[in-house]
């Protein structure tokens, strides 16, 4: 019973589990489930038990590495750690403590090294230890105390040393809590016990007495495999009344012994590799506890349904590489058959409609066609957890129908290059799908919609060229995604985005990019606390050329981010200046609107200069001023411009329509007008009348775009009197701004300024004046 429940230990490092958080350079973390967390370091062509490894691992393996010495403080902080597998690597020494910090250890591998002595100091520590291994090392001395400390040892396999002599056993006889010793390939001459597991394999036994085994009566295991027995006396296991597994594999059996069937003790039974051709009712009559039947490697033809009838709690039947044509359909306590490699060519509907406790059904390596699948052969109650290499080229549309409850598809290298959208519609439940080795790239949109509750899917070697076909599908609760081998060079952050509970990517193999679209990816491997990327260390590039075979993970990626103090600085430069603009701009609104309007006519001056040339006005000036200064406009500005230059001017007393209201009179004539003097003056800029005037024509700008302003300064006035329009004008109309000048050298240069600044765009264009040039008439 002991060795039922051993299986999952020794199983323990081919077992795939659930993947906790982390990265390491030459280890995975391969499983978390339970707190179990489970480190894998094999095949890594390690010297020495890699440092840094976490204190919270409770499985470690390092086989298949160049280990030749276990050093003090290899283990010093792996007080939690139950399992150590440090098989087929160089070990010929270990330094005295190794263990003494993994008292926890529970399972201990040393197989395939190159010890040769146990000293009493060895296994310091390991006080919980019940699994030791050490088969296939140089073993010939084990000191008399080597094990007196470990007092749970259930299990010490000596296998294939150089133990020749029983003595050299004594410190393992010692151990009171031994169930299982394995001392076989020893070339041992002579051996007598009772009470323990025997093996017997591979001495070349070919008959045995009756009376062999009359003192073993509490006997549970024996092992009697790759000898050359062919015949078994009816008497030799009569005394075995407490053995529960017997294995006879690799015999030269041509029929079930009959001694096997008096064994009503026995659970599982192993016949595998004879030349067994045929089986009869009476052979597993007797075995009603029989929960493990192995007869692959046989020449059986046939089955009939009475042959396994008694057997009601039958597990396991292995089948697989006979010449079976024919499924029987009593075993309703089944739950894992092995057909794989016989003749079948034909499966009947309903073959397998009384295997209801079946769980996982091997078919593969059979004469299978597709003409086979279609005829709802799964139909009844199955609840199948798996279909391992079906050895089929395709999978039909209706191929899985019937199977609800499966939750478990491996369909590996069957050269399959398409599936039908339809396909796993008919198991909803589905958890696990392997599709590898097989070329269906591109995949069907549709494919995986029935399946949403898929918590690990592989597509190693399938042809994908990108992981986008994640984003059309609903993999909330995939834990586990294997695509290596493939074609990706880029994973895009909505690959990652798309798969919230991963915990587990494989990606060797792939032809990598080393370039700015792979930092997102890298930088959330290196850095996830959830998701573990295998052997994240070992990828490497694939282009562009000059990077090609160089490691992902060391790729500078500097060059994709900028330099954030240079960002920093240009922000706040920008910020700082467009601050400025934006007060300079406000606090010289005023003049910008203006200078902006200005513009506009200067535009426009020059598109429709000749079409002005043809306007007709009445005036070539209207005069602004104040009643203050009319003397000067009477006396100087008046006969300057009309008399001398010929100018027409408008002014109020004398050319305003009597009977009209002032402000029309001010609008028409100003409008009739081609330009607007103003005469500025302290007495003009508080005038209400004169205000409004300057204001009228200013207005000419925005409504005609038309610049008519010709403003000339009797007085100097300071610029804090003046609006920001006429500051800004000042500075940009250096010929339509005059000053009166006090040197009366210089007046006639004004009067020939202001002749010049009446002319249409500020002189460009000579215009006649109004009032005619009256020549003297030489007659007078």
């Amino acid at each position: 019973m002991f060795l039922l429940g051993l299986l999952p230990v020794l199983l323990f490092f081919s077992q795939d589990l659930q993947v906790a958080p982390y990265s390491y350079e030459n280890c995975l973390v391969h499983g978390n489930l339970g707190g179990r967390m489970k480190m894998l370091c094999y095949q890594r062509n390690l010297s020495q038990v890699p440092a840094h490894l976490p204190s919270n691992i409770k499985s470690l393996d390092l086989s298949e590495n160049q280990i030749a010495r276990l050093r003090q403080n290899d283990f010093k902080n792996m007080s939690l750690l139950q399992m150590l597998n440090v098989s087929q690597n160089q070990i010929n020494v270990i330094e005295e403590g190794t263990f003494i910090h993994t008292g926890s250890l529970d399972f201990l591998n040393l197989s395939s090294n190159q010890l040769r002595n146990l000293s009493s100091s060895t296994f310091d520590g390991l006080v919980n230890l019940t699994v030791l291994l050490l088969r296939k090392n140089n073993i010939d001395r084990i000191e008399l105390s080597t094990f007196d400390h470990l007092i749970k040892l259930k299990v010490i396999d000596l296998t294939s040393n150089k133990l020749h002599f029983v003595k050299a056993l004594h410190a393992v006889f010692k151990v009171n809590s031994l169930e299982m010793l394995q001392i076989s390939e020893n070339n041992i001459t002579n051996f007598t016990t009772k009470d323990i597991a025997l093996n017997l394999q591979g001495n070349r036994f070919k008959n045995i007495r009756a009376t062999v085994f009359e003192n073993c009566t509490q006997l549970k295991y024996l092992d009697m495999t790759h000898n050359k027995l062919q015949v078994i006396p009816s008497t030799s296991f009569q005394f075995l009344n407490a053995l529960e597994f017997l294995f006879l594999a690799n015999n030269n059996f041509s029929e079930v012994p009959t001694v096997t069937s008096n064994i009503t003790s026995l659970k599982s039974l192993d016949l595998s590799f004879n030349q067994i051709q045929k089986i009869t009712p009476s052979d597993f009559a007797g075995l009603k506890n029989l929960q493990f039947l192995n007869l692959t490697g046989n020449l059986i033809t046939k089955i009939n349904s009475e042959l396994f009838q008694d057997l009601d709690n039958l597990l396991e039947l292995n089948l697989g590489m006979n010449i079976l044509l024919e499924i029987s359909q009593n075993l309703t306590s089944l739950q894992f058959l092995n057909l794989v490699d016989n003749q079948i060519s034909t499966i009947e509907p309903g073959a397998f409609e009384g295997l209801s406790s079946l769980l996982t059904l091997l078919l593969g390596s059979n004469r299978i066609t597709r003409n086979t699948l279609q005829k709802g052969i799964f139909e009844g109650k199955l609840t199948l957890n798996s279909q391992r290499h079906l050895g089929l080229q395709n999978f039909p549309s209706n191929f899985l129908q019937g199977l609800e409850s499966l939750v478990s598809i491996h369909a590996g290298n069957l050269d399959i290059s398409f599936l039908h959208p339809d396909t796993f519609s008919y198991t909803p439940g589905l958890q696990e799908l392997d599709l590898s080795n097989n070329l269906i790239s591109p995949i069907n949109l549709d494919l995986f919609q029935p399946i949403a509750n898929l918590t690990e899917l592989h597509l190693n070697k399938v042809g994908l060229q990108s992981l986008s076909f994640v984003l059309h599908f609903n993999f909330s609760k995939l834990a586990v995604l294997r695509v290596a081998t493939n074609e990706l060079d880029v994973i895009k952050p909505n690959h990652i985005a798309a798969l919230p509970f991963l915990t587990f990517l494989d990606l060797r193999h792939n032809p990598f990019t080393c370039s700015c679209n792979n930092k997102a990816f890298l930088n959330w491997s290196l850095n996830s606390l959830k998701t573990q990327v295998i052997y994240l260390y070992e990828y490497t590039c694939a282009f562009p050329p000059s990077s090609k075979g160089d490691k992902l993970w060391t790729f500078d990626f500097s060059s994709c981010t900028a330099n954030l103090d240079f960002i920093l600085f240009i922000t706040n430069s920008t910020l700082v200046i467009l601050l400025m603009i934006v007060c300079l701009f406000y606090h010289w609104r005023w003049q910008g609107v203006y200078a902006y309007h200005l513009l506009l006519a200067y535009i426009y001056d020059n598109r429709h200069k000749r079409k002005r040339q043809h306007k007709k006005y009445n005036y070539d000036a209207f005069v602004s001023y104040n009643t203050e200064d009319e003397k000067w406009v009477i006396n100087d500005l008046l006969p300057k411009l009309e008399d001398e230059y010929h100018w027409k001017l408008c002014l109020h007393h004398r050319d305003f329509e009597p009977g009209r209201a002032i402000l029309d009179n001010i609008v028409d004539n100003i409008y009739g007008s081609r330009k607007t003097i103003c005469v500025i003056t302290r007495h003009y800029l508080e005038s209400e009348w004169c205000s409004k005037e300057i204001q009228v024509a200013s207005f000419r700008l925005f409504d005609e775009h038309e610049d008519v302003l010709v403003l000339i300064f009797l007085e100097d006035i300071p610029a804090g009197y003046l609006s920001p329009y006429h500051r800004m004008r000042k500075l940009v109309k250096k010929k339509t701004y005059l000053a009166w000048p006090q040197e009366k050298e210089k007046i006639p240069l004004f009067w020939l300024k202001l002749h010049m600044a009446l002319k249409t765009s500020e002189g460009k264009v000579d215009e006649d004046p109004i009032l005619s040039v009256i020549v003297p008439d030489e007659n007078q």
